[in-house]
């Protein structure tokens, strides 16, 4: 498992939920080759936020 944070203090993000998100993402593997479709069988996304007051 991964795991990365990132500072984004400054950073601005608006969501806007009126229509659906379709994310596309691209898997390597540890070698860096990318992975076929038929080569992951689950994936797990954990996505941490903090609302600023």
């Amino acid at each position: 498992m991964h795991f990365a944070t990132r500072d984004t203090t400054g950073d601005i993000i608006e969501l806007d939920f009126s229509t659906d998100i379709v994310w596309n993402l691209k898997i390597e593997s540890p070698t860096g080759n990318n992975l076929e479709i038929n080569e992951l069988e689950d994936m797990y996304i954990v996505i941490g936020y903090e609302w600023e007051d």
